[in-house]
């Protein structure tokens, strides 16, 4: 009977970034108490299905480099030109209408530990107003000055 109150179990969470062909996902099934799987499954696998997507590659310019989170106390100068190599998934029809132009690469220095000089830092890849395409991947960087304020 407690069985007709469950029509799913959580498995976790999917970074979005993280979602692309060949890329799997693995998930222990956390079964409620009392509850055992009748075929002994434990885990599950993820996988996505590219049927009806595509991919393209961009190079965002520096002008779409945003530098956000700065402490008072310091500058922060991004000498990166340019992010190349950014891997845009979504279905095809959606993706043929993305341009460069809706990319924008941030730099968040509130989660950076300041260092003083040139330093390499992460940034997150944003995709201005569309719901159904996406930046892969979280390796993407800039070489960034940081300077103490005098």
């Amino acid at each position: 009977d407690r069985l007709s109150t469950f029509n799913e179990i959580h498995l976790d969470y999917i970074d979005i970034r993280n979602l692309a062909p060949d890329v799997n996902f693995f998930y222990s099934i956390n079964l409620p108490d009392n509850f055992i799987s009748v075929d002994g499954t434990s885990d599950a696998n993820l996988r996505f299905n590219p049927e009806g997507f595509d991919y393209r590659d961009f190079s965002i310019d520096s002008e779409r480099i945003r530098v956000i989170n700065v402490s008072d106390d310091y500058e922060v100068t991004i000498q990166s030109k340019s992010i190349s190599g950014v891997t845009v998934y979504g279905p095809i029809e959606d993706l043929e209408l993305v341009t460069a132009k809706d990319l924008v690469a941030q730099v968040d220095m509130g989660q950076i530990d300041y260092k003083l000089g040139q330093v390499t830092v992460p940034v997150e890849i944003i995709l201005n107003d569309n719901e159904t395409c996406w930046a892969y991947g979280t390796h993407y960087t800039v070489r960034a000055t940081i300077k103490a304020k005098s």
